[in-house]
């Protein structure tokens, strides 16, 4: 898509269209790393991941959020060493759970920064989402807003039956946080 659009632009907007080709070359790249990783990791057949991978996957996944809302995310994983293992269940969820919070905080609460940490040690990891959104989402009601809302529920729902905790708290914006043990 980001190609088709610098197709569209090139013409008119030469300078545009070279920065979406770059944005497609980077996403390219990435993509490719991601598929050497990922393939990697199935080779391994382990049901373990390292924290570096799940790193690299959520890195990833805000490049590519980035580019395609022109939305900036800082992020800071620094605090969790990348050979710590983690169940590779939680990798996936907590990939799964960032994208989820990314939507929702611009789908809902019409967010336009996000602050994403990652971090953790070798008996917990902790995901921290937290936008500068403005949402309806208070005490009183939202108990009713996650039984609709699909994805916060599945969210809730993993965790509890991990033995983790969740917490999410709209004031001066919204914030999630995603806690797991990580004991296998």
């Amino acid at each position: 898509m980001t190609l088709d659009a610098a197709d569209v632009l090139y013409d008119r907007k030469p300078e545009e269209a070279r920065k979406r080709m770059n944005d497609a070359n980077s996403r390219i790249r990435g993509s490719l790393e991601s598929i050497r990783r990922a393939v990697r990791v199935l080779d391994e057949e382990s049901t373990e991941m390292l924290a570096g991978d799940l790193k690299c996957e959520m890195e990833n996944i805000i490049n590519e959020f980035m580019m395609d809302t022109d939305i900036h995310v800082d992020s800071d994983f620094g605090q969790l060493t990348d050979d710590i293992k983690i169940p590779r269940d939680h990798a996936v969820f907590l990939t799964g759970a960032l994208q989820e919070l990314l939507t929702n905080g611009v789908k809902h609460g019409h967010a336009s920064e996000f602050v994403v940490f990652l971090l953790g040690d070798t008996a917990h990891i902790r995901l921290e989402v937290t936008d500068n959104g403005r949402s309806d989402f208070n005490g009183s009601n939202s108990k009713a807003k996650i039984e609709t809302g699909f994805g916060v529920r599945k969210i809730i729902s993993y965790v509890e039956k991990c033995g983790g905790k969740t917490e999410f708290v709209n004031d001066n914006g919204f914030k999630s946080m995603v806690e797991l043990k990580i004991n296998v």
